[in-house]
């Protein structure tokens, strides 16, 4: 059986060059572990403690655009599928 191909969610800039690939998301006691690469580069490995966890969901939380955006994701991903089928 082959491996199946990790998953990386990256961010990129508006030119299209990442920023930040992230490769896992995980528990370490208390802190949420994140380990990817910044600038294509550097792995790195980092860490989110409770107080900035919260942060970051308020902060997709007070933002409609996100909101609206995923709720339109699955459309969004059925285009993209039917114009990768042309």
């Amino acid at each position: 059986m082959a491996n199946a191909e990790p998953i990386v969610a990256k961010i990129v800039n508006d030119q299209g060059k990442p920023m930040i690939a992230l490769k896992s998301l995980s528990r370490d006691g208390d802190r949420v572990e994140i380990v990817g690469s910044l600038l294509g580069q550097w792995d790195t490995t980092m860490y989110m403690d409770p107080e900035e966890l919260v942060n970051a969901i308020q902060i997709a939380m007070n933002s409609p655009e996100l909101l609206s955006y995923v709720l339109d994701l699955p459309k969004i991903m059925r285009g993209q599928i039917a114009s990768e089928g042309k």
